[in-house]
């Protein structure tokens, strides 16, 4: 949560923390009891002030639900960030919230407001940002552009980050020791508030839950933590394991295509009825969950995905908070099943009892990689799946060539699908020290933002790299799994996934289509290369 208040109020905020703790040495604020004293604060030194930088050592209950009912208006308003209008409407009671809330919509329509006066940023920084909003619907344009007028690797104009998009400068970064997986927050610390420094119960529970996860998670680790719990889950999805799964993969998806065939109907949704069940059935059934909970599984599946993304809004992330509390509990249970009665055949089962003798995961380890691999495992087939039928479609003539030879081309045209519509189109580093990358110095705790997306449409690594070719020699060198030590461990899954999906639909239902006047839909954010929904018919 505290990383959603910009870093003028987080200062405000802490100063008035400090003042209201030495009226109140029990509490730091109790903002319910001395909504006064809160706005007293916020008055003090409200210019010019040094930032704030040490922690808060204590913040009661009371205080931190005036931050959450602050959050929760933030979401409720669709803003991106946590301000003066969210805490003023925290701190209204409830006769008066409705009156508060009147007042501030009219004041925005009207253009008055904490951000009406702020400068907006000019077309051509727009234009060479990440935020350029183009990004999330049609990046290919841009990332043209960029290569045209840009070096492969600068500082973002309206970000403070630099982005890297060249192919040989991203294979680099994603290949040096010398950048850090880990983001600036972990389970520990928020901003400038230590969480730790919480006394021991829910409300520091609740404000761990995101950055806890994410600590432990392999995709935001760095060694030794990532090197053991890499080589652990290795032998999980060992070539041999992987390689048993593929008769689970191609039962599930002729079983999603029999539904669509044998429907009545001559139409589907490639997204609803395929690309999304097909990824979380097999999770589903290879680790060893019932498949009545898949439903459920995608709601929190896409929940957590979009913490994986860049610039969530509050409403995301408040989301994500609340489907991690629930998979927890979900988890729990079904750990305590495997337990008592473990199953070698499960990948979970095989997680909390390597079968090597490897240690086991610690239990936030195993929590944190089973979200990774429901979540990203799931995002990224649904995306390929979904952008790969639409490229197939877009382009005949490879089309046919793949459909006449399916089971001779189908393993390399997935190559150069995920080369051409990369589902993972951005990742981020921290530069640990200085780093000269390209002629340019990156400084130490730098952030560093690469585009997948832009690296895989290089000419200089893919000529013509906006064409579609299913026969280009050197497909498989994309960087849409990443590489380097954090290269995707359910990369070879996935490539079942789609080598196996793509094949049922195209041999059982050669004849699909879409309606030529239906406007795609795409998932929000620039993250992931999604489609949200693409009826076809057949």
């Amino acid at each position: 949560m505290w990383h959603k208040f910009p870093q003028p109020m987080r200062n405000v905020l802490l100063r008035a923390l400090r003042v209201a703790a030495a009226r109140q040495p029990r509490h730091a604020l109790d903002a319910a009891a001395q909504p006064q004293d809160f706005f007293d604060a916020l008055a003090l030194e409200p210019d010019g002030a040094e930032p704030v930088t040490e922690p808060v050592t204590a913040i009661s209950p009371e205080s931190l639900k005036i931050f959450e009912d602050a959050y929760e208006h933030a979401a409720l308003l669709d803003d991106r960030l946590i301000g003066t209008d969210h805490l003023l409407l925290a701190l209204t009671d409830n006769a008066n919230r409705q009156r508060v809330l009147d007042d501030i919509k009219r004041s925005r329509a009207a253009g008055i407001g904490p951000d009406s006066a702020a400068p907006a940023p000019s077309s051509e920084s727009i234009a060479l940002s990440a935020t350029h909003a183009q990004l999330a619907t049609d990046p290919y344009p841009i990332y043209r552009t960029w290569r045209e007028k840009l070096p492969p690797l600068r500082r973002d104009p309206l970000l403070p980050a630099w982005i890297v998009s060249g192919y040989d400068e991203v294979q680099q970064v994603l290949k040096d020791s010398r950048f850090s997986s880990q983001p600036r927050s972990n389970r520990t610390r928020s901003g400038t508030l230590e969480i730790d420094a919480l006394p021991a119960g829910p409300v520091r529970r609740d404000l761990c839950v995101i950055g806890n996860v994410l600590s432990n998670m392999m995709l935001f680790s760095d060694a030794p933590q990532h090197s053991r719990m890499r080589a652990t889950m290795g032998q999980v999805f060992s070539p041999r394991n992987v390689a048993n799964l593929r008769p689970i993969v191609q039962r599930v998806a002729e079983e999603l295509v029999d539904v669509i065939a044998q429907s009545g109907r001559r139409e589907f949704d490639l997204i609803a009825d395929f690309a999304s069940p097909l990824p979380l059935l097999v999770i589903a059934d290879v680790m060893g969950m019932s498949r009545r909970d898949a439903v459920q599984l995608k709601e929190w599946s896409v929940a957590f995905a979009s913490l994986l993304g860049f610039s969530t809004s509050v409403r995301q992330d408040l989301s994500a908070r609340r489907a991690i509390r629930e998979m927890r509990g979900y988890f729990e249970r079904i750990v305590a099943e495997m337990r008592g009665r473990p199953n070698p055949a499960s990948l979970l089962s095989q997680m909390i009892t390597p079968p090597d003798g490897s240690p086991p995961l610690e239990e936030e380890e195993l929590f944190g990689n089973w979200v990774l691999l429901l979540a990203a495992g799931h995002e990224t087939t649904t995306s390929i799946l979904g952008t790969a039928v639409r490229a197939l479609l877009q382009h005949p003539e490879q089309m046919q060539t793949l459909t006449n030879d399916l089971d001779g081309r189908i393993a390399h045209a997935v190559e150069e699908l995920l080369r051409f519509e990369s589902p993972l189109q951005w990742t981020s580093r921290r530069a640990k020290e200085d780093v000269i990358i390209a002629d340019e110095k990156i400084p130490k705790n730098a952030t560093v933002l690469l585009s997948m997306g832009a690296a895989n449409r290089d000419p200089r690594q893919f000529p013509d790299p906006d064409r579609l070719d299913l026969s280009r020699a050197n497909a498989a060198s994309h960087l849409a799994f990443s590489a380097g030590s954090h290269f995707c461990l359910g990369a070879a899954l996935a490539r079942i996934e789609l080598q196996v999906g793509l094949g049922a639909l195209l041999r059982r239902l050669p004849a699909i289509r879409t309606e030529e006047s239906f406007r795609i839909n795409w998932r929000p954010g620039t993250t992931w290369r999604s489609i949200e929904a693409l009826p076809m018919r057949f």
